[in-house]
């Protein structure tokens, strides 16, 4: 039998690492958000997005997804050596692919310019800010590649120290130059910039030593025969989470996009614990598949993901118009409506990724394309359904349907590649905390921000007190009950 406490805690372990950055970031952003809600409008939030979401359209597109092919092989890789070549023949290929879309993106600038641009804002300044966000996009590029070799030596304190130090930096710059110099939106990008650029340059002296300058045709063929198939699923996924941005720019408006934003940005709290959790699991996972009993580990898992992401999105949840009322005035207060469905749309997607285990131990990852191009068409016509009757609200209850398209789909081609029988029972609980908490929004939209704080505590409380008694097996009840035993002698 495998020992599924010690795995849980490593796995559990590297996640607090990982998660710790992104709490920061959390806790910065919450610190932002009162002053620059203050300063720019709904539609400022919309149009930073959008902006966001096409630099991360030529992110995904520059990085050809090699970084899975690495992860795929590295572990097979015993000598350090190997490792090192393995790192570094991605790392040449992906620098030399950025320079080539680069230049091609600037060429036809003119003419993005002309379908993301805001009815607020000059030409000029138009074209400026995406030049600022296209010129972040390499260098956001070879960092993410760097500081992924530090999850894949499994050091999640030196990917921790980095996280924070850009977070401060580019906290101190936005507040500098948005507040201080008093520069609005151009403050926000040129801010993104320089701290991206930065830190990217700090990142690579740190690590130079874990790469080399050499370049091996034999592994690179093996990691994009790996990676390539899986390409065309990195750019949908990449559509599956961001296009209906474009839709709700294209057929609402500005300011409807910008509730969705700040939505988003609360919703951000639960993708905290979703990069964490992601950050350890793809390494972890990767070993776990070398274990004679992984099948009945990510039984174990895909259970306690559900539970867990499941409870957090539910609490969240019913906190976030409270959090929406301190951190921003009246006019942001229509985005709170919007969060439920936003969080437990990505509480599924995570808890579920373990469903598609069978295609990456098959190694036939052309069916993770395959899956993800049936559930963008679905996307595709359930957005435009919803978006141009609902506006933001239509984008946001598209999520949900979109993610169990995407998942069932990948059960069905994972259990024929190779077979991991799934318990899905656990679903039950999920979906009964999606309901729960729409009816919670329902009936306390019109309270205040302490009557909102106090009850959604309590229902927190007698929800936590429910799942441990009548969710919980008493294998599980037993071992929360002896951690919570052992860390209150510890604290005493």
């Amino acid at each position: 039998m495998p020992n599924i406490k010690n795995q849980v805690k490593q796995l559990s372990k590297d996640t607090v690492y990982y998660g710790m950055g992104g709490a920061i970031a959390s806790f910065i952003a919450f610190l932002k958000a009162p002053i620059f809600t203050r300063i720019f409008i709904p539609g400022d939030y919309g149009y930073i997005d959008l902006l966001g979401t096409t630099a991360s359209l030529f992110f995904m597109l520059m990085g050809f997804d090699l970084m899975s092919g690495i992860y795929r092989y590295y572990y097979e890789y015993k000598e350090k050596k190997d490792r090192k070549l393995l790192v570094s023949t991605g790392l040449i290929f992906t620098i030399l692919v950025a320079i080539i879309i680069t230049t091609i993106v600037f060429s036809l600038k003119p003419f993005m310019v002309k379908y993301i641009a805001s009815k607020e804002i000059t030409t000029r300044n138009n074209s400026l800010f995406l030049s600022l966000v296209l010129m972040r996009t390499p260098f956001s590029l070879i960092q993410y590649y760097f500081v992924s070799l530090l999850r894949l030596k499994r050091e999640p304190k030196k990917y921790l120290y980095i996280n924070i130090f850009q977070i401060i930096f580019n906290f101190t710059l936005s507040m500098a130059l948005v507040v201080g110099l008093k520069m609005h939106l151009l403050g926000i990008f040129l801010s993104d910039l320089l701290s991206i650029v930065t830190v990217c340059l700090i990142t690579v002296i740190l690590l130079r030593k874990e790469v080399i300058l050499s370049f091996s045709k034999v592994m690179f063929k093996q990691i994009f025969r790996y990676s390539l198939p899986l390409y065309p699923a990195v750019i949908i996924n990449w559509a599956l989470l961001r296009m209906n941005r474009f839709f709700i720019f294209n057929f609402c408006s500005e300011e409807q996009l910008g509730y969705f934003s700040v939505a988003i940005k609360v919703a951000a709290i639960l993708q905290i614990l979703i990069m964490a959790y992601r950050s350890a699991w793809e390494p972890f996972s990767m070993q776990l598949i070398q274990d004679k009993e992984h099948k009945e580990i990510f039984n174990k898992f895909f259970r306690y993901g559900v539970l867990f992401f499941g409870f957090v999105a539910f609490s969240i949840s019913i906190s976030s118009r409270p959090i929406l009322m301190i951190i921003a005035p009246p006019s942001y207060y229509a985005a709170s409506h919007l969060i439920p469905f936003i969080l437990f749309g990505y509480a599924f997607n995570i808890s579920h990724q373990s469903l598609r285990f069978g295609i990456a131990i098959s190694k036939k990852s052309q069916f993770m394309t395959y899956a993800q191009t049936i559930s963008f068409v679905f996307a595709l016509f359930i957005n435009w359904i919803l978006i141009t009757r609902f506006a933001a609200l239509g984008a946001v209850i598209a999520i949900l349907p979109v993610y169990m398209i995407k998942c069932a789909l990948l059960y069905m081609f994972s259990t024929k590649l190779y077979k991991i029988k799934i318990n899905f029972k656990i679903d039950i609980f999920f979906f009964t905390l999606l309901l729960s908490s729409i009816i919670f929004m329902l009936i306390s939209y019109k309270l205040s921000v302490i009557h909102s704080l106090v009850i959604s505590i309590t229902v927190e409380m007698i929800a936590a007190l429910m799942i441990f008694f009548f969710v919980l097996r008493k294998n599980e009840q037993k071992m929360i009950t002896s951690k919570l035993s052992s860390f209150i002698q510890k604290s005493y």
